[in-house]
């Protein structure tokens, strides 16, 4: 595709003029307000309205911009599985791993483990969510990288260094506080954006939305049209998908920040009634623009198709404007893995093993301002040289099943330091030996899922070690209801 200066302005100008407005309104409104300056937290104040977008753009990123469009031209129909898992994701982190962050008054989930076990399953929940937040934060880099290449000339690492830029100035202002009003705005020009779209594509497609069905049944393809596909698109995509994100994206460091930034644990609850519905609609807008661009003859592949229909069909401003929205949905996602990141370094590591004093607020911010322009600069240096990273998004949420289920039983059943600690570092080992060996192919489950063997995993070692471990603690949520007025009042979460 040729250069289209005026598609590249208008989607940079959108998510510039968006996230500077909003920033400058909350520097007005922190003046007028006398909000606290609280980088990494927003105060913990954030209503349920901006909770429940940024919790929903999240875990909306470059999976759905570039892995959904390219994923329903294979999968079909049956690839809403994928947004499908995000609602009951939402839904756990929003009902239930959210709220106990909240209650429990901290920072970061490695926080969180060291308070329910002891401190020394912290340095794993912190590599661990790390880790996982840094290879999101490449796929999204990747994913900004190819929106811009698609438009233009440039090469994806040029368009990888523009998209960081972007993604810098989401979180560089306000942190938290930034993150969550511009999402805001986003979450509403998404849904407006994706029902225009769709809207008008059913006029200009030859022979509109129904011509797309009559495509892929004339072509062979009528299982692709069937709510669950096939059995190997069962076996190898739909439950695989479920899987890995409803139990790998719910601890990590980005998707529990904004809970515990949450007014208090009711607000968390009632987010959910904004992210679920603006997270699976828009996944839904995105598979059937995939599967539209594939029948109508603009190839196969990533987003590439989608980007092509939508700027030969759509009036320029509208073309801009759905694109724009795109790149928003991959930058509100890289924006929280960044901050998350960063986070992690600043609060789990540098303060709490290096610190002489309690910092201030403004000391807080400035660490992990210094710690996102060094993330910054080595996600650009991994996103440039590795190959594109989009088909391993289930791979690295995975690897956070482990302490999401840990996080369960230590909950319900009993909390053993050291079964905790032994149960993640063996699904760890395990799950590299999976990558790396041909172990997959020797016990004939090749193409399934590495959450579903970690899912299994984890609840076997976990629980039996759990309880044969004669100096475990009893659950976390029998000492809390013995604790629960002076607990919930000392944190003001009610």
């Amino acid at each position: 595709m040729s250069v289209n200066t005026p598609i590249l302005v208008g989607i940079i100008a959108y998510n510039v003029i968006v996230i500077v407005a909003v920033s400058i309104w909350l520097a007005i409104r922190k003046k007028t307000h006398a909000l606290e300056d609280d980088y990494i937290l927003s105060g913990r104040q954030l209503p349920a309205f901006v909770v429940g977008a940024t919790q929903a753009l999240t875990i909306l990123g470059g999976g759905h911009i570039m892995g959904l469009t390219g994923q329903a031209q294979v999968s079909g129909i049956a690839t809403w599985c994928y947004p499908l898992a995000h609602a009951f994701t939402l839904f756990l982190i929003l009902y239930f791993y959210g709220p106990w962050m909240r209650r429990l008054g901290v920072t970061t989930v490695g926080e969180a483990f060291s308070i329910m076990w002891s401190p020394a399953t912290r340095p794993l929940i912190i590599g661990g969510t790390i880790a996982c937040c840094f290879g999101i934060l490449t796929l999204e880099t990747q994913g900004l990288g190819a929106i811009f290449a698609i438009v233009t000339n440039i090469e994806i690492w040029q368009g990888c260094i523009i998209g960081a830029v972007i993604g810098l100035i989401y979180v560089l202002f306000y942190g938290m506080r930034e993150v969550g009003w511009v999402n805001v705005v986003n979450a509403v020009a998404m849904w407006i954006m994706c029902i225009i779209a769709a809207i008008m594509f059913s006029v200009k497609l030859n022979g509109g939305w129904a011509a797309v069905n009559d495509w892929y049944m004339s072509n062979g393809m009528e299982q692709l049209l069937h709510v669950f596909g096939d059995k190997e698109i069962i076996r190898t995509y739909v439950i695989g998908s479920m899987c890995s994100i409803l139990f790998g994206t719910t601890m990590t460091q980005a998707t529990m920040q904004t809970s515990i930034s949450a007014k208090n644990i009711n607000v968390c609850k009632r987010a959910a009634l904004f992210a679920i519905p603006l997270n699976v609609v828009f996944g839904v807008f995105v598979i059937a623009f995939g599967m539209a661009a594939q029948s109508a003859g603009y190839g196969t592949g990533g987003g590439t198709p989608v980007f092509a229909m939508a700027i030969d069909l759509l009036p320029l401003p509208m073309a801009f404007m759905l694109l724009g929205v795109f790149l928003a949905a991959i930058l509100s996602t890289f924006a929280m893995m960044l901050l998350g990141s960063a986070t992690c370094f600043c609060y789990d590591i540098q303060k709490s093993y290096f610190a002489k004093r309690e910092w201030t607020p403004k000391e807080d911010a400035k660490w992990v301002r210094i710690w996102i322009f060094i993330l910054i600069v080595l996600d650009i240096v991994v996103a440039t040289v590795l190959p594109p990273v989009s088909n391993t998004i289930l791979w690295t949420v995975a690897w956070m099943v482990p302490p999401s289920l840990m996080f369960v039983i230590g909950m319900f059943y009993k909390r053993s330091t050291f079964s905790c600690i032994f149960t993640i570092i063996v699904n760890w080992i395990f799950n590299v030996i999976l990558t790396v060996t041909p172990l997959m192919n020797i016990m004939h489950i090749d193409g399934v899922n590495y959450a579903i063997v970690m899912i299994i995993l984890t609840l076997i070692i976990g629980f039996i070690t759990t309880g044969l471990d004669k100096s475990a603690k009893p659950a976390f949520f029998k000492v809390y209801k013995q604790q629960r007025g002076e607990w919930d009042a000392k944190r003001s979460v009610a």
